[in-house]
């Protein structure tokens, strides 16, 4: 059991009232387009850095605090006061809502992207769920971004990468099938068997 002071509650709750202040900005339309410009720019944005850094971000995951701020800029705001779904659900009631939108084929170039391009593919589908009124929970957002980004200091990629996004597109798939009068699961929390891991090479 992790301890009520342990870092990494520290950690979860600074990553909280990050996206709390995020849900926070409302109609500040001059900060959401600085935001969302920061998402197209190679140079930081002091104004966006200063709100980020406020919440006193981890180094390592710094970059995609800023990534993650940047997409909630391209997140419609007239979802502001719906309910939230995790990224896969949303993607599946999005591909529901557009068939023959070319949304699968979108989901599966994500799915298959590489971490560079991955910031691109994001800001496309979130831009898209966000025109079409479906609002996203940015702080499982924030920590599947960690997951998917977050630079190891072996070089490898985490090894809970493949399982992430295999729960996207388990998420996805309850979404685009379930029925609407059907009671929804999407939002549940999906167990992935967990693969077994090769053995550390020894040095």
């Amino acid at each position: 059991m992790t301890a009520p002071d342990s870092p990494a509650n520290a950690r979860a709750a600074r990553r909280e009232a990050f996206v709390t202040a995020l849900y926070g900005l409302g109609d500040d339309r001059a900060l959401r387009a600085r935001m969302a410009e920061s998402l197209r720019r190679p140079e930081p944005d002091l104004q966006v850095c200063r709100f980020v850094l406020q919440h006193d971000p981890p180094e390592a995951e710094l970059q995609i605090w800023l990534l993650t701020a940047g997409l909630y800029a391209y997140a419609d705001m007239g979802t502001e006061g719906a309910k939230r779904h995790r990224f896969g659900t949303a993607m599946g009631q999005l591909a529901r809502a557009r068939p023959g939108g070319g949304v699968p084929a979108r989901f599966q170039g994500l799915l298959s992207a590489e971490p560079a391009s991955l910031p691109y593919y994001m800001r496309e589908a979130v831009q898209l769920l966000g025109q079409s009124g479906i609002a996203l929970d940015f702080l499982h957002l924030l920590e599947d971004l960690l997951v998917l980004l977050r630079p190891r200091r072996d070089g490898r990629d985490d090894p809970r990468r493949s399982q992430l996004l295999l729960r996207w597109a388990v998420e996805y798939d309850r979404a685009l099938h379930t029925p609407d009068h059907a009671p929804h699961s999407g939002d549940a929390d999906v167990e992935i068997p967990q693969r077994p891991q090769p053995p550390a090479e020894s040095s």
